[in-house]
C-alpha cells in the first residue's frame, strides 16, 4: 500500500514535471490550430499527441529518479517499471538535451546522473 502511494506520488511529479517542459506547452498551443486548418488528420494527431505525452512523462520520472541518486539502466528499469530498451531510448534524448551525464560505471554498467 505504501509503495503504491509512493508511486501515485511519483507520478504526480512527474506529470508536473513535464507539463512544464516547452516541447508539450507547445504542442498543446498547436493542436487547436492544427484541427481547424484540417491539415491533419485527428487520429493522428491525438496519437501523436498520446505518444509525446507518454514520452516526456517517462523522461520525467527517469530525471526525478536520477536527481535523487545516479543509477544505471537495469536500476532506472527497476525504479520506474520500464523496460530498459525504453530507459536507453529515453537516457540518448536526454543526453542530446545535456539533462543527463554519465557518471561512471557500477558493476560494468554506466552509472546515469542529472546535470
Amino acid at each position: 500500500m505504501e509503495e503504491d502511494v509512493e508511486r501515485i506520488r511519483e507520478m504526480l511529479d512527474a506529470t508536473t514535471d513535464a507539463a512544464s517542459r516547452f516541447r508539450i506547452r507547445w504542442l498543446i498551443g498547436r493542436v487547436e490550430d492544427l484541427k481547424l486548418s484540417k491539415k491533419v488528420d485527428e487520429a493522428k494527431l491525438s496519437a501523436f499527441m498520446d505518444k509525446t505525452l507518454d514520452e516526456e512523462l517517462e523522461r520525467s520520472l527517469i530525471l526525478l529518479k536520477l536527481a535523487k541518486e545516479p543509477m544505471t539502466v537495469l536500476e532506472l528499469s527497476e525504479a520506474t517499471r520500464l523496460e530498459p530498451k525504453r530507459i536507453v531510448t529515453h537516457l540518448i534524448a536526454l543526453r542530446k538535451k545535456r539533462l543527463v551525464t554519465e557518471k561512471g560505471e557500477k558493476e560494468g554498467a554506466y552509472v546515469y546522473s542529472t546535470g
